[in-house]
C-alpha cells in the first residue's frame, strides 16, 4: 500500500507492504522502475502478482515527482508483467482540474472505475457520455478504452 496522504496506517498490518514517508514514497517510484524492468528482462518472474494500491494518485504524484513517461509504464507496462496498479483520487480531481498532474493522468489512464456520472467528469475520455443511467448504491462504471459498462459490486 502506498499511503500519499499518510491517513491509512490502521491498514498497515493488513498488506504485505507499507509506505507513507515521502523518502519511501520516493523509493518507491524508482522501484516501480527497477521491478517493472526486471520482469520485463526475465531477472524476475511474472508469476507473483503484485497488487500496489496507491490512495491519492495525485498526491504520490505530487510528492515523488513522477514523469508522464513514468506514469504511462507504471499503468501500462506494469500489468503487462503482472504488476497491477490501483489508484483512487478525488471526486474534484475528475472535474475541471486543470493541475499538471490531472492533466497528465487523463492523458495516461485509458481505463478506470468511476462511482459517479460519466457526464459528470472529465477524467477519463469515453464515448456517448451523455444520457447514462443513474448509479444505486454499490454500482460504478467501468472504463475501458473509451468504453464503459455499469458494474455492481459483490458484497462480502
Amino acid at each position: 500500500m502506498v499511503d500519499a496522504e499518510d491517513n491509512m496506517s490502521q491498514y498497515s498490518e493488513d498488506v504485505t507492504s507499507y509506505y507513507s514517508a515521502p523518502s519511501d514514497l520516493s523509493n518507491i517510484r524508482l522501484g516501480f522502475k527497477q521491478e517493472i524492468e526486471a520482469r520485463k528482462n526475465g531477472e524476475k518472474s511474472i508469476e507473483e502478482c503484485k497488487i500496489v494500491f496507491i490512495n491519492n494518485i495525485k498526491r504520490f504524484n505530487q510528492l515523488t515527482g513522477m514523469t508522464e513517461d513514468e506514469i504511462r509504464v507504471l499503468f501500462n507496462e506494469g500489468q503487462k508483467v503482472n504488476i497491477i496498479i490501483i489508484a483512487s483520487g478525488l471526486y474534484s480531481d475528475t472535474i475541471g482540474a486543470f493541475d499538471r498532474e490531472s492533466k497528465m493522468m487523463v492523458r495516461t489512464i485509458n481505463q478506470a472505475l468511476i462511482s459517479h456520472k460519466i457526464s459528470e467528469q472529465e477524467f477519463i475520455r469515453v464515448k456517448d457520455r451523455f444520457g447514462e443511467p443513474e448509479l444505486k448504491v454499490g454500482e460504478m462504471y467501468y472504463i475501458n478504452n473509451q468504453e464503459y459498462q455499469k458494474i455492481k459490486l459483490m458484497e462480502g
